[in-house]
């Protein structure tokens, strides 16, 4: 399941039905499953396990990643950050984590506008 929002919330909320689905009989209701879980985003892949239904005759283990959208960047995916190579613009890549700019060899400055010569600031 692939979906997307502007910002994180921090927690999911899931609902599973189970239901027996068979050709001898109607299909039986068996167990309902609800978790939370907890979410922020990671390169890596999230596994929570062991989440039992309200019967006890169901359990699912989940496996999930959590990953914002290109250019955007932080825990809540709120920190907008394109890398930039522009006299106008300014001289920066982003930090992959936290989206902050990071000036290339030679730039400094909040947005990496100022040429910087051997040490020395040239504006």
């Amino acid at each position: 399941m692939l979906t997307s929002c502007q910002h994180m919330q921090g927690a999911v909320q899931l609902f599973v039905e189970v239901t027996d689905v068979d050709t001898f009989n109607s299909d039986d209701h068996v167990d309902d499953i609800y978790a939370e879980l907890v979410i922020s985003p990671n390169a890596h892949f999230t596994t929570q396990t062991n989440f039992y239904g309200d019967f006890g005759n169901s359990r699912i283990s989940l496996s999930f990643r959590v990953m914002c959208s290109a250019n955007y960047f932080g825990t809540d995916c709120a920190t907008y950050c394109i890398p930039t190579d522009d006299a106008s613009l300014g001289h920066y890549t982003c930090n992959s984590d936290t989206g902050s700019k990071i000036c290339l060899l030679g730039w400094t400055g909040v947005d990496c506008l100022n040429r910087e010569l051997y040490g020395t600031v040239l504006l």
